[in-house]
């Protein structure tokens, strides 16, 4: 019997192609990926079920973005995260920016248009020093 490769190896190792697949996918989403791969990556359907690509996939790719191992994946919506470091992230008007409520009081953080984990936190850090 043939042992099955560990989905979430096999996902880090094609994690350009897939995430690719992803963001290709657009409104469809992990779904439309899993459907697209199937043709140009046949061992996925080997390797685990749609569930487990929808679950893992999500999860491995927010780490290697983390990591900065990926930087295209910094753009995806379905990978940022709706909360950092106890800060609530929010896209609007084109505008990444974190809110907080301090001592009764909501407080912001401005991003910019582009979101970045590391400008996040060092906005974070230099807020929490004053």
């Amino acid at each position: 019997m043939e042992e099955r490769q560990d989905p979430i190896l096999f996902l880090v190792k094609n994690q350009i192609r897939i995430s690719k697949a992803i963001r290709q996918a657009g409104d469809k989403g992990i779904p439309g990926a899993w459907e697209s791969m199937k043709d140009t990556l046949p061992e996925l359907a080997g390797v685990m079920t749609i569930n487990t690509f929808r679950n893992y996939s999500k999860v491995v790719l927010r780490v290697l973005e983390i990591l900065g191992i990926e930087q295209d994946l910094k753009q995806d919506p379905r990978l940022i995260p709706k909360r950092l470091d106890g800060w609530g992230v929010q896209f609007k008007g084109g505008y990444y920016r974190l809110n907080k409520r301090i001592n009764g009081k909501l407080k912001w953080l401005h991003l910019g248009r582009t979101w970045d984990v590391k400008t996040a936190r060092s906005k974070i850090e230099a807020f929490e020093l004053d």
